[in-house]
């Protein structure tokens, strides 16, 4: 069971993508809708390559050790979900709590979506499905929200080992804060969404 994911919509998808790789972030894969398909437009292309084609991009996923981010164009900066990397016995066991406990439950062939009463989706993937390496992981992510979500419930459905979002009172609900552990130096940025990214070593 592992925290490694946050996922939003955006209107600065070439901006965050930039932003991401100076620090270090690797692009896996960009997913545009194109005639009414999705097409890749995956490295070694770069945005000048495409950047006049008015593309809109479902989702471009990136990288950085255990840490994915993943952000898709949007109408407005928004936060999406969280996602966990969970092997086949604690998927199991997570859905069962989860339908015991009146979370919405969404069953894909490769990935679950649940929907807490409280707090933002969740993302459910399969750990042997993401060989992902390298010593960068998330350590702590804050989310606001005027109420607070129900962390006890996140705990007892996802396992009390679970990573789960602090939380602070804010007007909006929002990803605020991602705390990275592992990285070569010691910095704060803001993305392009407000998200503050803290790098610790």
């Amino acid at each position: 069971m592992e925290l490694f994911h946050y996922h939003f919509w955006t209107t600065e998808i070439e901006e965050t993508e930039a932003f991401y790789s100076s620090y270090g972030f690797e692009v896996v894969g960009r997913f545009a809708l194109e005639n009414y398909r999705i097409k890749r437009y995956d490295p070694p292309l770069t945005w000048d390559d495409f950047r006049n084609k008015g593309l809109k991009f479902r989702m471009i996923e990136m990288s950085l050790g255990q840490v994915r981010v993943t952000f898709g164009a949007g109408r407005m900066n928004t936060f999406g979900y969280f996602g966990y990397r969970v092997n086949g016995e604690e998927h199991a066991s997570i859905l069962r709590r989860a339908k015991e406990h009146g979370w919405g439950i969404n069953k894909k062939e490769r990935r679950t979506f649940l929907q807490p009463p409280t707090g933002p989706k969740i993302q459910l993937d399969w750990a042997e499905e993401l060989p992902i390496g390298g010593k960068e992981e998330l350590q702590s992510v804050l989310i606001t929200s005027p109420e607070p979500y129900d962390s006890h419930d996140w705990l007892t459905v996802l396992g009390a080992e679970a990573l789960v979002p602090a939380w602070q009172e804010k007007h909006a609900f929002e990803l605020e804060k991602v705390v990275i552990q592992g990285a070569e130096e010691m910095e704060t940025a803001q993305d392009p969404n407000g998200v503050y990214l803290e790098f610790r070593t």
